[in-house]
């Protein structure tokens, strides 16, 4: 029940139920694989590192031969910009389990921060390749959500702004499947209005992103910038400071 609990509470991006239901079934049962898994991507997702860092290596200890704690480590080192240690993370598992999208759609990303576009694209299309064979529709949508934010992702690094619009906006159709790929996506959009210097739909996409994720702090702190620039200086302020 308290793994369910959770679930639900990380798919919904409520993060703090969420860490509170896993620490919650870890005292239960210390061993469980599952609890320190779903704990582990949480704080990966709320950005708190450390304790991320040591979730995910717990995780690993627990059972090396489970391709989910490594793609987790992949991820964390991937959003800390340690790319070495993201790609070495994601390879492991996807020798792992190299049927599992997901650390494959990770790896297209780090590629892309290397400006190794043509890999990127592989991967992506092995990852796509490999979504298309999920039978659930629910899993299937959840995953094909973030197929889009990772080609939305390498589109601004490739400044193919249309290119990204369009994947953002594919990646927002897919919402409810996915509300954490959307978050990301509203950002992106924000990103993307900023560029084109139109900065009320920045202001309206950036607070779209930080309403999803208050755990988002790069969102609101562009959105809090953003405040400045339009002289909203006390919704800047309260902004800024929660931030």
């Amino acid at each position: 029940a308290l793994l369910e609990e959770g679930r639900l509470a990380y798919r919904s991006l409520r993060f703090g139920d969420a860490v509170e239901a896993y620490q919650r079934a870890l005292k239960h049962d210390q061993d469980s694989y599952a609890a320190q898994l779903g704990l582990a991507r949480t704080l990966t997702r709320m950005r708190r590192q450390e304790e991320a860092l040591a979730a995910a290596q717990r995780c690993i200890e627990m059972d090396p031969q489970q391709a989910d704690g490594h793609a987790t480590l992949g991820i964390l080192h991937f959003l800390l910009d340690d790319l070495d240690a993201a790609t070495s993370a994601l390879e492991q598992a996807m020798a792992l389990a190299p049927d599992d999208p997901d650390a494959y759609l990770t790896l297209a990303q780090v590629l892309t921060d290397r400006k190794l576009y043509a890999e990127a694209e592989e991967r992506l299309a092995q990852a796509r390749e490999l979504i298309g064979h999920i039978s659930d529709a629910q899993a299937r949508d959840e995953l094909l959500a973030l197929a889009w934010h990772v080609e939305t992702y390498l589109r601004l690094a490739q400044g193919d702004n249309m290119a990204a619009t369009r994947a953002a906006q594919e990646v927002i159709a897919l919402q409810e499947a996915n509300p954490y790929a959307a978050c990301l996506a509203y950002s992106n959009l924000g990103i993307l209005e900023a560029k084109a210097r139109r900065y009320d739909g920045a202001i309206e996409y950036f607070q779209q992103a930080y309403a999803l994720n208050p755990y988002f702090y790069r969102a609101g702190t562009a959105l809090g910038r953003l405040l400045i620039a339009r002289r909203q200086y006390a919704r800047a302020a309260e902004v800024l400071e929660d931030a």
